[in-house]
């Protein structure tokens, strides 16, 4: 779900200063889909809908080919008022995508579709750093892997982990997260 140009014109212009605009226009990759829409609320009543399209993405390096965007055409004042994102980046399975009439792919599905991920690891992890964390070498920034366990921070952290499953279509996924502290 990114900020984009299907916003109105009085909300682009209350964020040009410190959200980045996706404009559809602008991309020789973009592709509409037609009656494709989305509407998601959260718990903190935070809500947001819009339209669906592919593009081709890039992630960390990677890219991910046709992978559907949720345009924004419609955000709540909690989305306008947050500085500190231009959308949202779904790591579910598409199932719980509120994509309409027809759920599309997440990223982490396409990256196993397009074997981005490698079979025998269909698995991705989260580090989540923080502020109390800058004096190490991460300098305590979050930071997700995709397809392989980072060796380093889990030896680093091995005391801090906590682990569940996930499943993917009835198979069982480790999701690591690959720091937990208490204060």
């Amino acid at each position: 779900q990114v900020w984009s140009t299907e916003l109105p014109k009085h909300i682009q212009s209350q964020g040009k200063a410190t959200h980045t605009m996706f404009d559809a226009a602008k991309s020789s990759t973009f592709n509409t889909s037609t009656g494709s829409t989305w509407k998601i609320a959260y718990g903190d009543q935070s809500s947001a809908s819009g339209t669906v399209g592919t593009d081709n993405i890039t992630l960390g390096g990677l890219t991910i080919k046709n992978q559907a965007i949720e345009l924004a055409n419609q955000l709540s004042a909690q989305f306008i008022s947050d500085t500190g994102s231009s959308g949202l980046m779904g790591l579910a399975f598409g199932q719980l995508n509120p994509a309409q009439p027809t759920a599309v792919k997440t990223p982490v599905e396409n990256m196993i579709a397009q074997s981005d991920i490698p079979a025998d690891m269909e698995l991705f992890t989260a580090h989540l750093g923080s502020w109390r964390d800058a004096a190490e070498a991460d300098k305590g920034q979050s930071f997700y892997t995709f397809g392989y366990i980072d060796q380093v921070g889990y030896r680093r952290h091995l005391g801090a982990i906590y682990s569940s499953i996930l499943t993917f279509n009835r198979t069982p996924l480790p999701l690591l997260v690959s720091r937990f502290r208490t204060p």
